[in-house]
């Protein structure tokens, strides 16, 4: 139950204190946006059956309130797909300059996010569940919406040098990975820095524990 918890009393995490699923972990210190996201948002019970009599209303409202949204912007065709890509494409890198302009006044975003983003831990570098999540990241953000921009290259010009183009959106995707992990990690960078009391060392040890992986992180980061 969200409202009952007991808050840190940095106001930045919760002690989530009663809890029904044995599979959750109980008495855990989470982040208030890590609750709200897991207990509330998508009301995460551990089970995760398939269950439809409990289908979450809220959030399949939202689903088709954004199919319909992708729906109406590209209702004309390239020409309307154009006028809003002014917005889509350039919104994103004011939105995570204001988060980083954010990130860079709290307290261990530098001396904890940074120093951790910057280690490399070449045995985990060489292992190759790194690579593959690396390659999946790649397709993800390079090919979630290949069917229709293949239908919209169509209207190119026949000569247009599409390798140019090609590796210009390579260089493009991969520095907006590095820009938006700097993002990540100066957040991580404070949330750790608050949960170990400011004991550098201790949030740098324990950085993983910080926020649980998976969907949920970028729910809290952003």
């Amino acid at each position: 139950d969200f409202h009952n918890l007991a808050y840190h009393p940095n106001s930045v995490f919760c002690q989530n204190m009663v809890t029904e699923n044995a599979k959750l972990n109980i008495n855990e210190t989470r982040t208030c946006q890590e609750v709200y996201f897991n207990d509330e948002f998508i009301k995460n019970d551990g089970t995760y059956d398939l269950d439809f009599s409990k289908l979450n209303y809220a959030l399949l409202l939202f689903l088709v309130l954004a199919w319909l949204i992708v729906y109406f912007s590209q209702i004309s065709g390239v020409k309307s797909v154009g006028k809003i890509s002014w917005v889509t494409a350039i919104l994103p890198y004011f939105c995570l300059t204001s988060l980083l302009i954010a990130n860079s006044f709290q307290p261990g975003a530098y001396s904890v996010g940074v120093t951790k983003l910057l280690s490399i831990n070449a045995t985990h570098l060489a292992t190759f569940e790194v690579w593959s999540d690396a390659a999946t990241q790649i397709f993800y953000s390079q090919g979630i919406v290949w069917g229709v921009l293949i239908n919209f290259a169509s209207h190119n010009n026949y000569r247009m040098d599409v390798f140019r183009h090609n590796l210009r959106l390579s260089l493009i995707n991969a520095g907006t990975s590095i820009y938006g992990s700097l993002i990540i990690f100066t957040t991580l960078g404070s949330l750790a820095y608050r949960k170990f009391g400011g004991d550098i060392a201790m949030a740098l040890a324990n950085f993983d524990e910080v926020v649980g992986q998976g969907y949920q992180l970028a729910f809290v980061i952003y």
